[in-house]
C-alpha cells in the first residue's frame, strides 16, 4: 500500500450472537461485529452487527451523514447484518456505498434479495429496502477473489469453516 502510515482500525462490535451493551461490557464492547479500517482515504468497513449504528451515528455527526466506502461481509447471519437497517449513511441517497458478499451461491441466495427480501421486510423491519437503495449497490462474488481498490489497497478473500459458509479478509 502505498501510504501505509494512514492505516487506522477501529473495532465497533466485537461480540459474537447477542449485543450486550452496557457498564460490564464497556472495556470489551458490547455490540455485535463490525470494524471500520481507513488505508489512506479508502474506508472499508467489515460486517454490519449492532456495532455499524454507532459508526453511522458518527459519520451523521463528524462527516454529514456522507460515506464512500466498501462493505465487506463475512457472512450473513443475523449477527453480522442486524445493525444495517440502522445505518444512517444508508439513507443519504448521495453516499456511495458498495455492499460485498462471497460467501453466498448467488442463485438461490444473492445479498440484495438477503437485505431486501429477508431483513428489511414487512414484518421484520417496517422501513422498506428500497430507501438504501440509491446509496447502496450490491455485489456478489465467489470467495477467493482479490481485489484492488483505489489507493493501492488490495484486499485478499478467502473460504472459512463456518456453517452456511463464511469468508474471510487480508487487507
Amino acid at each position: 500500500m502505498s501510504d501505509s502510515a494512514n492505516f487506522s482500525l477501529k473495532l465497533w462490535g466485537t461480540r459474537g450472537s447477542i449485543p450486550c451493551p452496557g457498564l460490564g461490557t464497556v472495556k470489551y464492547g458490547g455490540n455485535t461485529t463490525c470494524f471500520e479500517l481507513t488505508c489512506g482515504e479508502r474506508r472499508i468497513i467489515v460486517d454490519a452487527g449492532t456495532g455499524i449504528r454507532l459508526l453511522g451515528k458518527k459519520i451523521l455527526i463528524e462527516e454529514g451523514n456522507l460515506l464512500n466506502a466498501d462493505l465487506f461481509f463475512t457472512h450473513t447471519h443475523m449477527d453480522h447484518i442486524q445493525g444495517l437497517p440502522f445505518f444512517a449513511p444508508l439513507y443519504n441517497p448521495n453516499s456511495d456505498v458498495r455492499l460485498h458478499a462471497g460467501h453466498l451461491d448467488g442463485i438461490s441466495y444473492d445479498l440484495q434479495g438477503i437485505i431486501g427480501t429477508m431483513l428489511m421486510k414487512d414484518p421484520v423491519f417496517p422501513v422498506p429496502s428500497s430507501l438504501i437503495e440509491k446509496a447502496c449497490n450490491f455485489y456478489d462474488y465467489e470467495c477467493g477473489k482479490v481485489f484492488e481498490l483505489d489507493g493501492g489497497v488490495v484486499l485478499h478473500t478467502a473460504p472459512l469453516n463456518h456453517p452456511n459458509g463464511a469468508c474471510g479478509y487480508r487487507i
